[in-house]
């Protein structure tokens, strides 16, 4: 269950606290991603620290933002090199490969299993966490990262791009398909 709580923490921490604007420019200036990189570090520090010592949850998600944001260079730099439309979803499929694999190498290094809280303790136990936990995590999956998945995906298959006359049905495209998978997760 704690390897759910790290991943959601992940996609959440990733895709729902920036806005695409603020993902684009952070493409461009190192700033900005060394930004997205500090805030993700927040994140993880003030979810986890109910659940787990505090010392341990401050390594973890130093080391876990800082990989976080070598990576994410690397990635970047990728994309300016090779910018072909085709290579986006590779990019980023295998973007957030490394960001999982990286999370769980450190979960087991750190040994976090054997350093939670008691409050973790008592509720790992109670049914409606475990419920709660797995609602959050198919919602973390389901919502933004799904979308940028599934526009990766047609960009990396489609032979034209779109003007930006466009972007205002690429939008509620968006929008529809999140809303179509919030409720057969709900319905589920």
């Amino acid at each position: 269950m704690i390897i759910a709580i790290l991943i959601s923490i992940h996609l959440l921490a990733d895709f729902l606290f920036q806005t695409s604007a603020y993902s684009e420019r952070k493409r461009q200036v190192l700033s900005t991603s060394f930004l997205h990189s500090f805030i993700y570090f927040i994140i993880f520090v003030a979810i986890l620290s109910p659940i787990f010592e505090i010392k341990k949850i401050i390594l973890f998600s130093l080391i876990i933002s800082a990989s976080h944001f070598f990576i994410n260079v690397i990635k970047n730099k990728l994309e300016k090199i090779f910018p072909q439309r085709r290579l986006q979803f590779l990019f980023f499929s295998f973007n957030q490969l490394l960001h999982f694999i990286v999370i769980l190498i450190f979960y087991y290094i750190l040994n976090l299993e054997n350093f939670t809280s008691q409050l973790y303790i008592d509720l790992k136990d109670c049914e409606y966490f475990k419920t709660f936990i797995l609602y959050i995590t198919v919602f973390s999956i389901i919502l933004d990262p799904a979308s940028v998945l599934i526009r990766k995906l047609f960009i990396s298959i489609s032979p034209k791009t779109y003007p930006k006359a466009y972007s205002e049905e690429l939008k509620a495209g968006n929008i529809i398909g999140k809303l179509e998978r919030t409720i057969i997760a709900i319905l589920l």
